[in-house]
């Protein structure tokens, strides 16, 4: 269903025959976007915070970068949730995607992490 306002008319009946009807009026807002990373820092180790729960994952190949899938990658987070985080090596760069509940992921990357921050 396309965004919008919706007028849904309902009817039920009850195993005694019994019928009650009415409406349902609702406003749809679908989400098309993949998540964001909103920060991003070193706090025992590589943290970062989405826009909206995700789970993400990362790539340390520099010769892939961004274009890795992430069924392949490392995951930072096993759960849907707005924080993750990794272990984070020094001198290696972080290139991360995320995929929300409904399966909106990153094309590129959410974010490209150097560990020298």
């Amino acid at each position: 269903m396309p965004n919008g306002n919706y007028n849904a008319e309902v009817s039920c009946t009850d195993s005694a025959g019994n019928t009650a009807e009415g409406n349902s009026v609702f406003d749809l807002k679908t989400d098309s976007s993949p998540p964001i990373i909103v920060r991003a820092f070193n706090q025992n180790g590589l943290k970062i915070i989405t826009d909206e729960d995700a789970k993400c994952y990362y790539s340390n190949d520099n010769i892939k970068a961004c274009d890795f899938g992430i069924d392949s990658a490392n995951p930072m987070s096993s759960i849907f949730s707005t924080q993750h985080s990794a272990n984070l090596e020094t001198g290696e760069t972080y290139y991360i995607k995320c995929s929300d509940i409904f399966g909106i992921e990153n094309t590129g990357c959410a974010g490209i992490i150097n560990s020298g921050f």
